[in-house]
């Protein structure tokens, strides 16, 4: 099976501290961390707060494949792990796997990263995706100022959209950039116009934000 990550989006609580450590917040996500490192199958994770929506904190964490995950879900310390961080959340969380060609890192090794997903009806033309995002991004690297790395992969579950009827399927794109900054710039040229459409043209419906990853 392909390597996975798992993303996460989990919605804080209003003043959930992360980062001073000693706080309620940093206290569970280091006991999280603990928890996931003594799993088979984990290689990973990056975590960070949505630039767009900072009471979303955003899990990215790597395994060798979903089984592992699916494996972890079936110990004994599953449902500790997951008590604990339901202590820091105000309302449910958004899961799903990504199988990335390339390590998340290779992106999220940038100061900020664009995560971009892209759905589709369940019959659609994979290859045709594939291709279409490629030029695209290509188009990116060639052009674009401030540009760290990217990578791209189908997402494993069926989804569901407000605009697909039926089952969605979804495509997972991370963009690493040196700032937000390089991003907005490059999103106002023309270049950026005219390739966007290609790309706007299959997709039925897209979602983007930001995330200052901590790699732990």
């Amino acid at each position: 099976m392909p390597q996975a990550t798992e993303l996460a989006i989990l919605p804080l609580l209003p003043d959930v501290d992360i980062t001073t450590p000693g706080s309620q917040g940093h206290t569970v996500i280091n006991g999280m961390i603990e928890t996931l490192v003594q799993q088979t199958g984990y290689l990973g994770i990056h975590y960070g707060r949505q630039h767009e929506s900072p009471d979303n904190l955003v899990l990215a964490i790597d395994w060798n494949s979903i089984k592992s995950h699916k494996d972890f879900e079936q110990t004994e310390a599953y449902l500790p792990f997951v008590q604990k961080i339901g202590t820091i959340m105000s309302g449910p969380v958004q899961m799903r796997h990504a199988e990335f060609r390339a390590p998340l890192a290779t992106a999220a090794v940038a100061p900020i990263v664009e995560l971009l997903t892209l759905y589709f009806p369940d019959h659609v033309d994979r290859i045709n995706v594939d291709t279409t995002l490629v030029e695209f991004i290509q188009t990116l690297v060639d052009n674009a100022k401030g540009f760290v790395g990217y990578t791209t992969g189908w997402v494993a579950e069926e989804l569901e959209h407000e605009k697909i009827e039926g089952k969605a399927r979804a495509y997972a794109v991370a963009i690493g950039w040196e700032s937000l900054e390089a991003h907005m710039a490059y999103r106002d040229t023309q270049t950026f116009k005219d390739n966007i459409v290609k790309v706007r043209a299959i997709a039925k419906g897209l979602t983007v934000y930001h995330v200052e990853f901590i790699k732990a």
